[in-house]
């Protein structure tokens, strides 16, 4: 159930991970993207509809492809966290950590005690129970990633001593709001905010800390992604995708309509 090595391999080996944000319903959907060969699925809980009673098919869809997959849930809150890690998943990723006690929260969300703060009632997390009490609790803290969201010029000054925190796998760097908190809300390609992402990627790099971004499908942005040294990258979504392609065909097929109707 837990495919987080897959991605921790390939990194290891050089390579840069890709995957896909999941935003719609629909788990078939996470399945069919998984069987395209994205690395990972990264199901959104912050900027969507879907609440933890939609999560299972997308889960299952991910499975189903062979894929680990990402939620990304609404606030560093061990509430909110506590029942999506009980369903068992490959890297929970917090949003807007500013400092310290931010990340601290976030790891201890993750840790049942007395490393942490989580509480214990596991369902498909420890295959509904077959999997052994003390086998879970020793494996359930490596079992996934727990990823922070750098996205506000605050966690810049403290970057160093957050990252620094035991138990954070990676980070994610967020453009639009990192931008937003610069006063230069979806500006992101402006200057004062491509010296930001570069004095991030140069902490991360220099600590050894695996990094990805979000970024749409942009081949200027991505490119210069790579070179910043990111370890993976979430590019468009289910509902971009289905729209660009909704929206390309039926441009295509009226140019052709009209085509055939100005030649009677």
């Amino acid at each position: 159930m837990n495919l987080i090595s897959q991605i921790e391999d390939k990194i290891k080996k050089g390579g840069i991970c890709v995957g896909t944000n999941i935003v719609l319903g629909d788990g078939v959907t996470t399945e069919l993207l998984g069987c395209c060969g994205y690395d990972f699925l990264w199901v959104d809980m912050e900027h969507t509809q879907l609440g933890k009673d939609r999560l299972m098919p997308h889960f299952l869809g991910a499975q189903a492809a062979g894929k680990p997959v990402f939620v990304r849930v609404p606030w560093n809150d061990p509430v909110l966290i506590k029942p999506v890690l009980d369903m068992g998943i490959d890297a929970a990723i917090f949003p807007m950590i500013k400092g310290v006690e931010d990340a601290e929260l976030a790891v201890s969300s993750c840790l049942y005690p007395p490393e942490g703060i989580r509480g214990y009632g596991p369902g498909r997390a420890s295959m509904f129970g077959l999997e052994g009490v003390q086998e879970y609790i020793q494996r359930s803290g490596r079992s996934f990633w727990k990823i922070i969201q750098i996205e506000h010029v605050d966690a810049l000054e403290h970057l160093e001593d957050i990252i620094s925190v035991p138990g954070i796998d990676s980070v994610l760097i967020g453009p639009s709001d990192l931008s937003g908190s610069a006063g230069l809300l979806q500006q992101q390609e402006h200057p004062r905010v491509m010296v930001l992402y570069d004095e991030v990627a140069e902490v991360l790099r220099r600590k050894g800390m695996p990094f990805g971004a979000a970024v749409g499908f942009n081949e200027k942005s991505i490119r210069e992604w790579v070179e910043r040294g990111v370890s993976w990258l979430s590019i468009g979504s289910d509902a971009g995708f289905l729209m660009e392609a909704g929206k390309g065909t039926l441009e295509r097929t009226k140019a052709l309509v009209e085509e055939r109707t100005e030649g009677r």
